[in-house]
């Protein structure tokens, strides 16, 4: 299992909030007890009542706020989760000498393989990586009906070229086709 630096971060900050949490809550239930001879009978909210009457007070609490707001976007920024395919290694190749997949090239070289069919008014290739595997996914936008059984055909074979390119590599990588009808433009 490999870490990214967010993940050490995301633990370092629940080891803090976990020690945090686990000293309030000990405080708070050996206060009573007075197991602990130094604790104070009794909390005064005197110097909390004057720090928070300051005309200071407004002006440090609004940028305590807007700093937490960019953490906090920052950290879901980073959190966001990479939907790029791997670029896969041919089994049987050496450091000095590897032989690699790009599927993004892969996924572009079928696109614009099914683009050049007459019958295709469109297409797109993209390579996602989605919990643990790879995916090549092709978009193909049709401009009439009549030819779907050409596309249909043409996607068939583009989809086994896909499967002969990738075949030979460590991992097993899917390839879905999405035919779409492009709308007609009605006049009236």
């Amino acid at each position: 299992m490999s870490l990214l630096p967010t993940d050490l971060v995301d633990r370092a900050a629940t080891l803090v909030a976990g020690v945090v949490v686990a000293g309030v809550g000990a405080a708070a239930a050996l206060w009573p007890t007075h197991v602990v001879h130094a604790a104070p009978e009794q909390l005064s909210t005197g110097p909390v009542e004057r720090v928070t009457s300051s005309t200071w007070w407004p002006w440090e609490l609004a940028g305590a706020g807007a700093l937490l707001l960019i953490l906090g976007l920052v950290w879901l920024i980073a959190h966001v989760p990479v939907r790029k395919a791997q670029v896969l290694r041919v089994p049987g190749t050496s450091e000095p000498g590897v032989i690699t997949v790009n599927l993004d090239g892969v996924a572009a070289a079928a696109a614009a393989a099914l683009a050049q069919d007459s019958n295709v008014q469109s297409a797109k290739g993209k390579a996602i990586a989605d919990r643990g595997s790879s995916t090549v996914e092709l978009t193909v936008t049709t401009a009439q009906p009549a030819g779907l059984a050409d596309v249909i055909s043409a996607i068939d074979t583009t989809l086994a070229d896909i499967a002969r390119a990738t075949g030979g590599t460590s991992k097993t990588v899917a390839a879905r086709a999405v035919l779409q009808i492009a709308k007609t433009k009605r006049g009236g």
